[in-house]
């Protein structure tokens, strides 16, 4: 059983630098205009960084917040607090994979341009056969947080990636970060890059992003 916890992902939309007269209407702010319209959908509260980056925050502590995602093929996927023995007990968004076909969820946003992705993940039971992959798109994939590769076969993607699953032992929590700069993508596990590829434009573009498991 596989338990994720705080979220975050970033929609980065820079605004443009307009000159114009001291009684001319205001320029347009994309970053307040995206912050505007994603309000609306969303059961979280966007907010714009200085940089103009729109931000959104999963803490995963209440159950409203899962409903931004649609899930199906899990045994549990659920918002719950764990009890983990000898540590404290955890509350974030619970996931039960069977083995019997992967079980997938995708967040309900399509992306289109650069992105920031950051997760922290706990696994808390996981057999050798398990595996986790993070979701960008139908055609990219991220294994167990690391590892470029397509999402169905796992094929990988790139000859330098790295993959070590024993950062995940112990029920350890695991620092992901995925950053999709124009056509690369950057992937860091716990700091330290294990993976990073060019694509060809419009390969990123328009994705749902989200995460799959099984045993």
């Amino acid at each position: 059983m596989t338990s994720l916890h705080p979220c975050v992902a970033a929609l980065v939309c820079s605004a443009p630098l307009i000159a114009h007269a001291q009684d001319a209407p205001a320029p347009p702010d994309p970053a307040a205009e995206l912050r505007e319209k994603l309000t609306k959908v969303l059961h979280v509260e966007p907010f714009v960084d200085k940089d103009k980056t729109v931000s959104l925050s999963y803490v995963l502590t209440e159950r409203k917040e899962a409903a931004d995602w649609k899930s199906k093929g899990f045994d549990k996927c659920e918002v719950n607090t764990v009890h983990v023995k000898g540590r404290d007990k955890v509350t974030g968004l619970e996931v039960g994979a069977g083995s019997r076909s992967p079980g997938r969820a995708l967040q309900r946003l399509t992306w289109t341009g650069d992105f920031e992705l950051k997760l922290r993940v706990q696994v808390l039971v996981s057999p050798q056969s398990a595996s986790f992959c993070l979701l960008l798109g139908k055609k990219v994939g991220v294994l167990w947080g690391q590892r470029l590769v397509k999402p169905s076969g796992f094929k990988p993607l790139t000859k330098e990636g790295k993959l070590d699953r024993t950062v995940y032992k112990e029920g350890r929590v695991v620092e992901l970060h995925v950053v999709r700069k124009e056509t690369k993508l950057t992937i860091k596990c716990d700091g330290l890059r294990t993976d990073e590829r060019e694509f060809r434009r419009g390969e990123l573009d328009r994705i749902q992003i989200g995460f799959m498991a099984f045993n």
